[in-house]
């Protein structure tokens, strides 16, 4: 008789915790591993994946393994975070790539709707102003980066959350505060948030602004 209960509690957990968990991933947030070196130094700033498969392809499995893992950051994603849309000008997002919309990307936003912006990728120096509904977004680590310079403004109905913690490796625990790189800083600095409406804060991005 109790082996029956002990089936029936677990299906009944399972039935009330599943769909919990699913409304909170959908929601509230998750947690995902980051990939690749575009947002290097402030996301896998030890991440040397790629440089050791390309110059030593007789490496063990288990070292590359080994070095993957821990040398990749896991982050807590939010959800609620970018609801409605609001969204600052150096927050991190995950966002549906607008080049392949099976893939997610991790990028820094650094300009809003109604800002003008220098670009330096495939536009390299067009002054572009960012239409409504969209923003500008790049990778931190701008030379190894596939973002907004070469693909140009992003709609931001493709945002899908913020980037809030490095949860792993247990030495790099931290928040990821919102700032902008120091190369895109905007004079006058504006912190006007963006929700779904024109933006006042138009921002032209000059040089660094040091004050």
């Amino acid at each position: 008789m109790s082996s029956v209960w002990s089936v029936r509690n677990f299906f009944r957990t399972f039935s009330f915790s599943v769909p919990l968990a699913l409304v909170f991933f959908d929601n509230i947030g998750y947690v995902a591993r980051v990939e690749g070196i575009s947002m290097q130094p402030t996301l896998n700033p030890d991440n040397r994946f790629d440089e050791l498969t390309k110059s030593n392809s007789s490496l063990d499995i288990k070292c590359l393994l080994e070095d993957f893992l821990n040398s990749s950051d896991l982050i807590l994603l939010s959800h609620w975070a970018t609801r409605n849309y609001q969204i600052q000008r150096g927050d991190i997002v995950s966002l549906v790539s607008p080049k392949n919309p099976k893939q997610i990307i991790i990028k820094r936003i650094i300009a809003l709707e109604g800002d003008t912006i220098v670009s330096r990728g495939n536009l390299r120096y067009q002054t572009i102003k960012i239409p409504k509904g969209h923003c500008w977004i790049e990778g931190d680590n701008s030379s190894k980066s596939l973002d907004s310079n070469i693909f140009g403004p992003v709609a931001v109905g493709l945002i899908t959350a913020q980037a809030k913690y490095v949860i792993w490796p247990p030495k790099r625990w931290k928040s990821l505060s919102l700032k902008l790189p120091t190369d895109r800083t905007f004079s006058p600095i504006s912190t006007s948030i963006y929700n779904g409406s024109y933006s006042a804060g138009r921002s032209m991005l000059i040089e660094l602004n040091e004050e």
